[in-house]
């Protein structure tokens, strides 16, 4: 009888690639988990989950859906009033996304505009607001398109400026064209 060795390597290779894989799946569950909670009202639910798929996808190393993550974990926060939490996954969000990432791009954007908001930085915050909207303004992604318009009018309302309920009615408009009812009475009932 021969004795035959099988390295090791290969079949380590295989399971650190399951588990990467593993992780990954994980963590893009976050994509379906998280909004879900988000539409039910539950800001804590949505972000354990935000935090979680965030972990899972860091440790797969998937950097391109890392940013988007940090993009949703830095708006979440930012709207919660969580600012030096938002900024240090928005900080991520910057560093991980690529320039052609507009999901990643104008998440960024709306957590930068509120945050700015929030410290008063009226000019920024105001500046930031309308780029992520320009952004979504160019994708066919309705429900982003929503989003950064409700950011928008977040930030008009904390700055105490007018357009806020201009804002929110055309964020209604596209999660009604998505046929996103959850979303669009957020917005016809939100204070503009």
């Amino acid at each position: 009888m021969s004795s035959m060795t099988v390295p090791l390597t290969t079949p380590r290779e295989g399971f650190e690639e399951a588990l990467g894989l593993t992780a990954y799946a994980g963590g893009e569950a976050i994509f379906f988990a998280a909004p879900i909670e988000l539409f039910a009202g539950d800001l804590p639910a949505a972000e354990a989950h935000l935090l979680r798929g965030y972990e899972l996808l860091n440790r797969a190393g998937a950097r391109g859906t890392l940013s988007t993550a940090a993009g949703l974990l830095a708006l979440l926060l930012a709207g919660t009033g969580r600012d030096a939490e938002a900024e240090e996954y928005a900080s991520v969000c910057e560093a991980e996304a690529a320039s052609d990432d507009v999901l990643s791009q104008v998440l960024l954007r709306c957590a930068r505009a509120l945050v700015s908001a929030s410290r008063e930085a009226a000019e920024q915050a105001e500046r930031l607001a309308a780029q992520a909207v320009a952004l979504a303004a160019g994708s066919d992604d309705l429900n982003l398109q929503g989003d950064a318009l409700a950011a928008q009018a977040a930030v008009l309302g904390r700055l105490g400026r007018p357009g806020a309920a201009r804002a929110l009615e055309r964020a209604a408009a596209c999660y009604e064209l998505k046929e996103n009812a959850v979303m669009a009475a957020r917005c016809r009932e939100a204070p503009g």
